[in-house]
């Protein structure tokens, strides 16, 4: 069957209208059943998937999974066959878009998010009951059809009362930004209703800010953050949200499965409690927080502002003051001072370094509520939405004197509640509006300050991180796009705009050419780094995840499933190569070159294919996907299972491996492997001819993705963000420091580049 030309063809006695979604193994297609005189959605297996014994057996399970439950939120299940060959089964058509295209275009309102996430919870705790986990929960497999949402896509689900599921131990399922730390660290046996709640709780997060938990950096990044770190609070990402909402989302996210609600229908419950104005189950985590809630029982307006360590609660708005700690209460200014008691002055002012470039203000609102509240700072306006009865807003200093004032508006009056000057102490060397991080050096002796970068405030307002640098031009990335800053003297270029952030590790520069994919977007992007004009954009069948790889002429790279050889010129496409689908995006393959040789992973082989036409030159076979697959020489490195290996190019035989624990990240240069683990106690470890030469244990786990060798240094970080440098040859440490956290670093003319947030840092070898 030509899977490209299916228009009005039949499949059977369905009659094939469009297609719905493809990925590497199969497709959905709009059909009409001549038989019953009815639309239906279709799902089938590719021809050589219809091989694949796995393939075959998951779709058996999500037809089996699918038709078990009736729900009114679950989408329904018709018929389940084979035709020519191919298995395939028919659904209900739901007409509509999925929740992942509506929140792309609009933003959804909290009641709506509320209701919609009510009725998926439902349908989530009726699977339960019914023995099936879905494992694949998202916003891409909700349906909306009107205003109902229709849970779909149970081709991961477990079968708890039969323990049904193709998982193995290690093997990790479902889509990376929406898994829980137990399914993302492949623990199969841990996964139960709870895992489900996560999920839950990463939808709703995504529906109330607009992006996943995690959203940005390479597939490496996310298992990371998913593993270790918390997901960026959601009012931080949109200030007017309810704390209760946000409360809800963090609990369901927890890492823990015992912090977690234990059910979905504990999850549902606190949401209808949320919507009908009760008191919710979920508690906020921090002692800060915990405080501040406190203060709704008060009937007055409680204002903080917190700059950095200074934290100042503003109180009595109608009344004295009733804190009796006479210690920590300045009369004249009504100002309770929590830290740093000598920094605020009895004339209500604060001064502040030259480094705080920006004031962080929040406040929660009693029962006695203005009609409305704004913030003045330096005759600029921000008005607070008091619904929430919390607000949160960030405002920029200047250098010198900034006046703020806190304002509220009683029967159309506006009134002065508070003052507060905050005196920004200037630098000598740099003029107003202008705020700088400093340049670090790591060298032999540690961390040294070397030169001073000069940023615009308006440059890098969004946190940023490193996308590449060609020449003087570096390349940022953010939630909004890409920019182009020149570095002497530092100023903006251009700015590329898109839907996502492109993806931390895609980006490759050649011939004044930057080459790049966005996050859970099936587009290659070319784009001219002069002007940052668009050349052309390449999509792809499934989300684009792998670095491409640019060679004579031609550009390669994979999603979850194929390799593409495209012409780098027009981004015409050449051939592709069906690798195999995996489990998410994190099995893409990685393709590296030498010699018109294109080498990359499969499902289970190693493979070399022709740069030019995309044709098999030899295949290595190997019992699981290969990752993080380098050549140097006249061989070929990679990890695969639980072991790293070489094999030669020319003979593709074996010629050694190195035993390892759980994931790595390697390096390799001059003929000797480096990687390092965060399974095995955070050690890095230098492999030559499969003997360990030396190895270092680092004081934390090592982070996947941040493993170098920059001329004589190895470089690595650990998960407590302990930045290293240790001697090539010997593995002696020659420095630790602490550091901020990058997702990418780009090695140019011996130096270390990364960007953190809104800064740019440079790391240098020389003094």
């Amino acid at each position: 069957m030509d899977y490209d030309n299916t228009l009005g063809k039949m499949f059977g006695h369905y009659r094939i209208e469009g297609e719905l979604g493809r990925g590497g193994m199969g497709r959905v297609y709009k059909v009409y059943d001549t038989r019953l005189k009815r639309i239906v959605a279709l799902k089938m297996l590719l021809s050589e998937a219809s091989t694949n014994n796995r393939e075959v057996k998951r779709l058996l399970i999500e037809a089996r999974a699918t038709a078990k439950l009736r729900h009114p939120n679950i989408v329904t299940l018709y018929e389940i066959g084979q035709n020519n060959n191919q298995p395939f089964f028919t659904m209900e058509f739901i007409p509509g878009a999925c929740l992942k295209t509506i929140v792309r275009k609009k933003s959804l309102s909290a009641r709506q998010t509320v209701q919609i996430m009510i009725r998926v919870g439902n349908a989530v705790a009726y699977a339960h009951k019914e023995g099936i986990i879905h494992r694949d929960l998202k916003p891409a497999n909700i349906m909306m059809d009107n205003d109902e949402p229709k849970v779909m896509d149970f081709g991961l689900a477990k079968m708890v009362k039969t323990e049904h599921s193709l998982s193995k131990t290690g093997m990790i399922l479902g889509t990376l930004r929406y898994m829980p730390p137990e399914q993302a660290s492949g623990k199969v046996k841990e996964i139960d209703e709870r895992s489900d709640v996560y999920s839950l709780g990463a939808t709703l997060y995504e529906l109330l800010t607009g992006q996943p938990p995690f959203r940005e950096g390479s597939s490496f990044d996310i298992l990371y953050k998913i593993l270790e770190e918390e997901p960026q609070a959601p009012r931080k990402i949109k200030r007017t949200l309810h704390k209760d909402l946000e409360n809800i989302c963090l609990k369901a996210l927890a890492k823990k499965k015992q912090q977690r609600y234990q059910s979905a229908n504990e999850f549902v419950a606190d949401l209808q409690r949320f919507s009908r104005g009760e008191p919710i189950m979920a508690k906020p985590s921090s002692l800060l927080t915990k405080s501040l809630r406190k203060m709704y029982r008060h009937k007055a307006i409680y204002a903080t502002i917190l700059i950095s360590s200074l934290c100042f609660y503003f109180f009595n708005l109608h009344q004295p003051s009733a804190v009796k700690n006479e210690n920590t209460v300045d009369k004249k200014s009504d100002v309770v001072k929590i830290t740093h008691p000598n920094t605020l002055d009895t004339q209500n002012t604060l001064s502040v370094p030259p480094s705080r470039w920006r004031l962080k203000f929040q406040g929660y609102l009693a029962d006695s509520t203005p009609e409305k509240m704004r913030l003045v700072l330096n005759q600029k306006q921000i008005f607070l939405d008091l619904q929430q009865r919390y607000f949160d807003a960030k405002l920029p200093l200047d250098y010198g004197s900034n006046e703020l004032e806190l304002a509220i508006q009683d029967n159309g009056t506006w009134k002065t509640h508070r003052r507060l000057t905050i005196v920004r102490q200037t630098p000598q060397s740099l003029p107003p509006k202008v705020w700088r991080q400093y340049t670090k050096v790591y060298n032999h002796k540690g961390i040294r300050s070397l030169n001073e970068i000069i940023i615009s405030e308006k440059e890098l307002e969004h946190h940023s991180f490193m996308v590449g640098m060609h020449e003087d031009l570096v390349f940022l990335g953010s939630a909004h796009g890409i920019s182009a800053f020149h570095t002497q003297p530092w100023h903006k270029v251009w700015h590329f705009p898109m839907n996502m952030p492109p993806q931390s590790q895609s980006a490759v520069i050649v011939n004044k050419t930057l080459y790049f994919a966005a996050s859970e977007e099936n587009y290659l992007y070319a784009i001219d780094i002069q002007n940052g004009k668009l050349k052309w954009k390449f999509t792809t069948v499934a989300e684009t995840a792998s670095k491409p790889f640019v060679m004579g002429g031609m550009v390669c790279f994979g999603d979850n499933g194929l390799l593409y050889g495209i012409d780098a010129q027009n981004g015409q496409q050449k051939w592709n190569f069906n690798v195999g689908r995996g489990n998410d995006a994190w099995h893409a393959p990685f393709p590296v070159g030498k010699d018109g040789i294109i080498y990359f992973g499969g499902r289970n082989f190693l493979c070399a294919v022709d740069l030019y036409s995309g044709l098999e030159k030899w295949r290595y076979p190997l019992e699981d996907r290969p990752f993080d697959v380098r050549v140097e020489g006249d061989t070929v490195y990679f990890h695969c299972k639980d072991s790293l290996r070489a094999v030669n190019i020319k003979t593709h035989q074996l010629q050694w491996k190195y035993p390892k624990q759980g994931q790595i990240f390697l390096t390799v240069a001059g003929g000797v492997a480096y990687f390092t683990s965060r399974n095995d106690g955070g050690y890095m470890r230098a492999i030559k001819n499969g003997k360990k030469q030396w190895e270092f244990k680092a004081i934390a786990p090592g982070i996947i993705g941040y493993a170098s060798v920059l001329v004589d240094t190895v470089y690595f970080k650990d998960t407590k963000r302990n930045f290293y440098g240790l001697n090539r040859d010997s593995g002696v440490k020659l420095w630790s420091n602490p550091v901020h956290e990058f997702n990418k670093y780009v090695i140019r003319k011996g130096n270390l580049y990364f960007a953190y947030k809104n800064a740019f840092f440079g790391i240098s070898r020389k003094w």
